[in-house]
């Protein structure tokens, strides 16, 4: 279906380009391209010539260089990335995208200082870039900058309010930083804004978990089923965990055998069919 309709329509574009290259040699975007789906169809080797190809012919073309650093980046050669991503930025110091590709690279490396530079400068250069400024709140907030975090979430509601996973993150933040009534005014905030989309709920269920608060998690988790998230696996986990901390045996094993029928073969699998026998056991069934 789906998988053969896509790789029919790379073949179709990998054919495009091939005469394209033959019509002109010398049209570095189009080996950068082809580079780029050979990348995704792990045809590495003739992905990193044509990548090559490229650069050879445009050697200051920061898109060409932002292209191979992608396809390093995507196959775990972080050296290279970054060394492709400098080169591009030495050609256009103020290219949004590659500094964020790069901060990006650098968050994933834990060079925390490193990746809030770049996502700094990007947003000095576009400061209405949500996507950027969601990053780097989130940035702050895995590192301890909680008034950073706070400030950059605000600066995003503002921008746009309608955002309802904005509203959780704000609300996450000001948690840890102890303002408990702040978090619930965001929580309450995100859940007009969300209507009946079921991710608000499912979200919201985690947040109050990981705060320790399991009947609002489990109200929660009881919303999202009712909007259509019965199909998520990680519901019923969650709601198996909550009900068992709770003493609410049955229900914890029938959510822990739902879990089991969407995902047999999850790495948690054997341990969840182990933990139900015990729960019966305990039920003394």
């Amino acid at each position: 279906g789906l998988m053969r309709a896509q790789l029919g329509a790379t073949t179709t574009a990998l054919a495009d380009l091939d005469m394209a290259i033959r019509l002109s040699p010398k049209l570095a975007h189009a080996y950068a391209q082809r580079g780029a789906i050979r990348s995704g169809r792990k045809e590495l080797k003739l992905a990193h010539m044509d990548f090559q190809k490229a650069v050879s012919l445009r050697p200051k073309d920061p898109t060409v260089w932002f292209m191979l650093g992608d396809h390093y980046a995507r196959h775990g050669d972080t050296t290279n990335a970054l060394q492709s991503f400098n080169r591009g930025l030495e050609f256009d110091p103020e290219s949004v995208r590659l500094l964020r590709r790069r901060g990006g690279l650098y968050q994933a490396l834990k060079d925390i200082p490193k990746a809030l530079a770049d996502f700094t400068r990007a947003l000095a250069i576009d400061p209405s870039n949500a996507e950027i400024r969601g990053l780097r709140a989130r940035l702050y907030a895995e590192s301890g900058h909680l008034p950073e975090a706070i400030k950059d979430y605000s600066t995003a509601l503002r921008s746009d309010p309608t955002n309802f996973l904005t509203w959780l993150s704000r609300a996450t933040v000001y948690h840890h930083s102890g303002d408990v009534a702040a978090a619930k005014r965001d929580l309450e905030q995100g859940e007009k804004v969300a209507g009946q989309k079921a991710e608000f709920w499912q979200e919201r269920a985690l947040i109050e978990a990981g705060w320790g608060d399991h009947p609002a998690s489990l109200k929660s988790v009881g919303r999202a089923l009712a909007m259509g998230g019965g199909k998520n696996p990680r519901l019923f986990l969650l709601r198996a965990e909550l009900r068992e901390a709770a003493g609410k045996l049955e229900g914890a094993i029938s959510d822990f055998e739902r879990f089991l029928e969407l995902k047999p073969d999850d790495q948690l699998a054997d341990q969840l069919r182990t933990r139900v026998g015990v729960l019966r056991g305990r039920l003394g069934k």
